[in-house]
């Protein structure tokens, strides 16, 4: 009844938002990476949620992903203290669940292994761009998008398209 007077059920909403990466400029269209340290990921998720909740009244942030992994970090040391930084929001009850987009197998297993089991990961996925969906080949981990539709299915992780 509420939808055909043009207002959604939010119960039947879920409501996902990503975080890490900022505008340059309100005219300009560029975005660039964000603070990415835990202090700026927990900032810009508490962000987040009194920016939803003032409008929304929703709770916890249902779905909360990191935008793309930090640049220059092969190691995966800062794509996993940031994740932390999400998890420990997770716990304090301001997000019930994360993800992440843009990233490649091995960054998966980095975060899966030191944060925990995610929720999501999306990626380019079209007609014209189907890596996620073909096999990983050796030594190719860290720079390709092949094997997220694998990977996902293995770790229970929903697979959210873009493209």
């Amino acid at each position: 009844h509420a939808e055909r007077k043009g207002r959604a059920d939010l119960a039947a909403v879920c409501i996902a938002t990503k975080g890490g990466f900022r505008r340059i400029n309100a005219q300009s269209n560029g975005w660039r990476p964000g603070d990415m340290s835990p202090f700026g990921i927990e900032t810009c998720i508490r962000e987040s949620h009194r920016a939803l909740n003032a409008v929304f009244k929703i709770g916890p942030i249902p779905l909360w992903m990191l935008h793309h992994p930090p640049t220059n970090d092969r190691q995966g040391k800062r794509l996993v203290a940031a994740m932390l930084a999400a998890r420990k929001l997770v716990r304090e009850g301001l997000v019930r669940e994360i993800g992440i987009c843009n990233a490649t197998v091995t960054q998966l297993e980095m975060v899966d292994e030191v944060v925990g089991p995610l929720a999501c990961v999306q990626s380019s996925f079209s007609l014209w761009d189907k890596a996620a969906a073909l096999p990983l080949r050796a030594k190719e981990g860290l720079t390709s998008r092949r094997g997220l539709l694998d990977w996902c299915r293995q770790h229970g992780a929903v697979f959210i398209p873009y493209g």
